[in-house]
């Protein structure tokens, strides 16, 4: 069976050691010592590990089902939900001011990889009420907001967020959910919206729905272009203004849930909207121009980004766990060069080079990206500050630079991994009854969800690596750069210092030849878009590995810590510079052919 413990320590090293949490003068870090980090990491570990894990793998068998109109959740789910809201766990990352406990995303986010670890299908019920409280309190009705955050926060309501229909999903231009102004100041929204995470279920007294609709033009037709499409907030039931007070059904109706490869515990629905009352998101310092109804949704869309790459780390944890555990237990052959344990007739798989292989490049994968997104984490705070201009421009760069990367490369390197350890059990990690084939499953949905990685990649090289004249890409490279040099009179570094030079070169001559043969050309740019997102993937798990040396060697140094834990994540370190950035050159030289091919090719003959 699997099992799973969360990483407490290793969180508790990037905290305290690589990123020196509470001395940053940023906001709610002050607060975050090592004795408050551990309690509340160990308190919401113990709940995720002893509550919310074990209905995984039953709510996998059992999943939701659609009863009379209403969905109905796995047996458990209910009464852990009610757990979750009683001990507050669900309030952590919300801002103090409206009743939550106000932690910075760097503890919300480690909280988000335990959470997926666990159980991601039943944390999808609730895991966008946070997002759903930054943007009703930011955006639309001051009135709105105020009924309706309340019982966000408490956990009372929940929310979704509904973006595709059967007709459209990346391309909303294409969309067809339409609103209507009402005399009152509220839409009357219609449509049908599909993939509906967590659309309905039987754990909340309410969903706040987020919903894109186009308004009508001055002629009244609802035009195929962005500025048409715009955020409304639709309950499933409606509510009375200014209390929150319920008032029965709003329109709001499911036509099914899907049958799903993975994620079965969780109601993935298809609603449909008939005239439900709906209000408008925009922001309330702009006037009621079409341009700022997007704006909410980016705010979602950013945050669902990034959550979607933790969630990737953390799906991949259980099965590395697992597989570890696995191979320190089962024998099988002797491993080349004479037998390691000459009292039994067969060595540990542990022991086989292979079986090394899959686990350590799995762990270097975890771990990596595991500090990466908390790196993204002190820059999601970064640029929210004030106090340093210049710390919160360059944090905004590298997260505009970074959200599609971490979104997609995670996503690819999560399910490689599952897949990885997967196949250290052998024919067993096939089977159900050990726990990993759901973990592979479960995580190949996050390689689609949240735009699928295609078109991440697209994002990234068609418009944001030169957004602004390019300045994020020389922002990120400076960054890298000043990093190196400051590594290298230390000859501890150099194989870590070494690597990350290696694969910084190979990215800069990807872009090079990009910036030379792809900007007149969009088609030729979309064609290498995947192999130079990746490059910026393995360039930045090895910036973050670099930074994590560093602090290993110095707290070996000064006797600091753990032996046995920082020499384990020198090794890590290595294998990512060794095994991963070599995988650099490759993509580069791939950059450089071209797509010609790709582009000549003629499509009827698919």
């Amino acid at each position: 069976m699997a099992h799973y413990s969360a990483p407490i320590e290793d969180f508790l090293f990037l905290l305290h050691d690589v990123f020196a949490v509470e001395h940053r003068a940023l906001p709610g870090f002050d607060t975050l010592t090592p004795d408050v980090t551990r309690a509340v990491l160990e308190g919401v570990a113990a709940f995720y590990e002893d509550v919310v894990f074990p209905l995984n793998a039953t709510g996998d068998i059992e999943g939701a089902h659609l009863v009379d109109g209403k969905v109905i959740t796995p047996a458990g789910f209910r009464r852990a939900y009610e757990q979750l809201v009683q001990s507050g766990w669900n309030r952590l990352a919300i801002p103090e001011d409206v009743g939550g406990f106000g932690f910075p995303p760097i503890i919300s986010n480690m909280i988000a990889e335990i959470a997926a670890s666990a159980n991601s299908a039943f944390t999808m019920y609730s895991a966008l009420a946070p997002v759903a409280v930054a943007v009703l309190s930011k955006f639309g009705p001051t009135w709105l907001g105020e009924a309706a955050v309340p019982h966000l926060v408490s956990g009372c309501w929940t929310s979704t967020m509904c973006l595709t229909e059967p007709n459209c999903g990346t391309d909303l231009r294409l969309m067809k959910s339409k609103a209507v102004a009402q005399a009152d100041g509220s839409y009357r929204l219609s449509g049908t919206k599909m993939f509906i995470s967590g659309g309905d279920h039987d754990m909340a007294d309410n969903i706040v729905h987020l919903v894109l609709a186009k308004l009508p033009d001055e002629s009244g037709r609802y035009p195929d272009r962005i500025d048409a499409v715009n955020l409304f907030a639709v309950p499933k039931l409606a509510f009375e203004a200014g209390t929150g007070k319920t008032t029965g059904p709003n329109g709001v109706s499911i036509g099914s849930i899907e049958h799903k490869m993975g994620l079965k515990a969780n109601a993935t629905c298809v609603l449909n909207f008939d005239d439900a009352i709906a209000w408008r998101l925009a922001p309330r310092d702009r006037s009621e121009g079409r341009a700022s109804g997007m704006a909410g949704m980016f705010h979602v869309m950013n945050h669902a980004r990034l959550g979607t790459g933790i969630a990737a780390v953390g799906y991949a944890v259980v099965p590395f766990q697992s597989a570890a555990a696995y191979a320190r237990e089962r024998r099988a052959g002797r491993a080349p060069g004479g037998g390691k344990d000459p009292g039994h007739t067969a060595d540990l798989l542990a022991d086989q080079p292979d079986v090394r292989r899959l686990l350590l490049e799995s762990a270097s994968f975890i771990e990596g990206a595991r500090a990466a997104y908390l790196w993204a984490s002190v820059l999601q705070s970064e640029a929210d500050s004030d106090t340093d201009s210049e710390r919160t421009a360059i944090a905004r760069d590298l997260l505009q630079l970074f959200t599609p990367v971490f979104k997609a490369y995670f996503s690819d390197k999560g399910f490689e991994a599952s897949n990885a350890c997967l196949q250290v059990f052998g024919g067993h990690g096939y089977i159900r009854d050990q726990g990993i084939e759901q973990y592979v499953r479960d995580g190949r949905v996050l390689q689609i969800f949240e735009g699928a990685n295609g078109v991440q990649a697209h994002d990234l090289v068609v418009r944001r690596l030169s957004a602004d004249g390019g300045r994020a890409v020389r922002t990120f490279f400076d960054h890298m750069s000043a990093f190196v040099d400051g590594q290298r009179e230390i000859a501890e570094m150099a194989p870590f210092s070494t690597g990350l030079e290696q694969a910084l070169s190979h990215l800069e001559a990807a872009l090079d030849w990009l910036n030379a043969n792809g900007r007149a050309n969009p088609a030729t740019a979309a064609g290498v878009a995947y192999d130079i997102l990746t490059l910026f993937g393995i360039s930045a798990v090895a910036f973050i590995w670099a930074r994590i040396a560093r602090s290993a060697l110095d707290n070996l140094e000064s006797g600091e810590g753990n032996p046995a834990f920082l020499r384990r994540k020198l090794v890590l370190a290595r294998i990512w510079m060794e095994r991963q950035v070599p995988l650099a050159a490759g993509l580069s030289t791939r950059v450089a052919q071209g797509s010609e091919a790709i582009l000549q090719f003629d499509t009827r003959a698919l």
